[in-house]
């Protein structure tokens, strides 16, 4: 990254032991040259970036000395006791890591629990109706305009029952300050021109199968058989509809809260079924749609279907529980 030549940034901080599917994230972030990542995370992980990138910044840097660049960025103690309070640092990273973006159109946050398909779609979406200046409304993928205004919105932008940031950073809860909770509610009603359609796959966590909301031939996925394909760069999800697969391209899958047992060491053809990532062709037509089937009981997926919504009602009776 020494001579920029891509126009959209994104952004990955991770501490810690990277999860078991990093591999084939990586890999589908070297696949994607027209974009370019920052990460950062712990020097002991280095064992996973052996080979140099042109378009991929690897920052080794502990945890404590990586508090101290956000806190150095404000004037009032910010609070960051674990890495899961990014979350709500996300909308200021623009501001917080200037000095990495300089020349970039766009810069985004993301996550590693998904697996990229070609993100050359994202360099095109000015050209389906320009002038986007935040593009996404899901943590694990969002991209904002690189302007000084925009790279500030976070401090600047009101709405009512957003708490101010300075409330969000001084606090050791988590508010959701990148998502529904804060920038969503501000970008709307501050009348910002934002891209929200669902171009990706995002797996329902609560569900054995692999429900993804975003449609297929007018249709949802929630009873259907559905797994994922990556090969050369390309993702490809194909669900099992009237006796056949249907099979589409998607941007990126992302597989919140699910544990993927990792059975093939191809990270650059592989399939990924609701439980596993396995090679191609290990499995005929009929065994993976058997295999990408939802049993009437599993006890896993229920007990996490009842604890979201065990927290959902809670919400909503102590109001105070997300806002100040």
């Amino acid at each position: 990254m020494d001579v920029m030549t891509n126009k959209i940034c994104l952004i990955l901080p991770y501490f810690g032991k990277l999860p078991d599917m990093f591999p084939f994230f990586y890999q589908s972030c070297i696949d994607n040259s027209k974009i370019d990542f920052l990460i950062f995370t712990n020097e002991y992980n280095k064992v996973f970036f052996k080979k140099e990138e042109n378009h991929i910044r690897v920052v080794y840097i502990d945890w404590n000395d990586f508090q101290q660049i956000i806190q150095s960025k404000f004037d009032f103690k910010v609070s960051l006791e674990s890495p899961y309070k990014l979350c709500d640092y996300k909308p200021a990273y623009g501001y917080i890591f200037q000095e990495y973006l300089s020349g970039y159109e766009y810069w985004g946050h993301c996550d590693c629990d998904l697996i990229w398909g070609n993100l050359n779609m994202l360099n095109k979406l000015n050209n389906r109706g320009g002038g986007y200046e935040r593009i996404g409304e899901y943590g694990h993928l969002i991209l904002y305009k690189n302007t000084e205004e925009v790279n500030t919105w976070f401090k600047t932008l009101k709405a009512e029952g957003v708490p101010s940031y300075q409330t969000v950073y001084s606090s050791g809860r988590n508010f959701s300050f990148d998502e529904f909770a804060g920038m969503n509610i501000l970008v709307k009603a501050n009348h910002k021109k934002v891209y929200t359609d669902r171009f990706f796959d995002d797996i329902i966590f609560y569900k054995r199968n692999f429900w993804s909301r975003r449609l297929i031939n007018g249709k949802d996925t929630k009873w259907n058989p559905c797994f994922f394909l990556y090969e050369n760069g390309v993702l490809k999800r194909s669900v099992w509809r009237n006796n056949k697969w249907l099979i589409d391209e998607s941007l990126y899958v992302h597989f919140q809260k699910r544990e993927l047992k990792i059975e093939t060491a191809d990270i650059k053809h592989f399939i990924v079924i609701p439980d596993r990532i396995i090679p191609r062709g290990l499995y005929s037509d009929e065994e993976l749609k058997k295999r990408c089937s939802a049993p009437l009981w599993d006890k896993r997926y229920w007990m996490m279907w009842l604890k979201m919504y065990t927290k959902k009602i809670y919400e909503k009776f102590n109001p105070c529980y997300l806002h100040v």
